[in-house]
């Protein structure tokens, strides 16, 4: 069980280094240049179902068969909201900051 743990953890660590990098790739695209976003966000895209798979696979395998609804429920209203929560603190920040168009 350790060695499944393990390799998953690892698993999501790169997988989400891969998505961090696709997202700062996305930074350096030029203007006028917006077919050059397609490889990061390929790269993102692919990235996201290899961290899920074993976040969740952690979670059935540590939870309680009885808990498991309950927890799956606010792992996935806790990710849900992360968008939302994201997009009242960007409106401050671009407030502050102003947009550069």
């Amino acid at each position: 069980m350790t060695s499944g743990f393990k390799k998953n953890t690892y698993m999501m660590l790169l997988s989400g280094l891969g998505v961090g990098l696709g997202i700062f790739l996305m930074g350096f695209i030029p203007e006028g240049k917006i077919y050059w976003i397609l490889p990061p966000i390929f790269l993102v895209g692919f990235m996201i179902p290899i961290i899920d798979g074993p976040i969740i696979a952690i979670l059935q395998a540590k939870i309680d068969n009885e808990y498991q609804g309950r927890v799956m429920t606010l792992f996935g209203s806790i990710i849900n909201l992360s968008g939302p929560i994201g997009l009242i603190a960007a409106g401050p920040v671009s407030d502050a900051f102003g947009i550069q168009i």
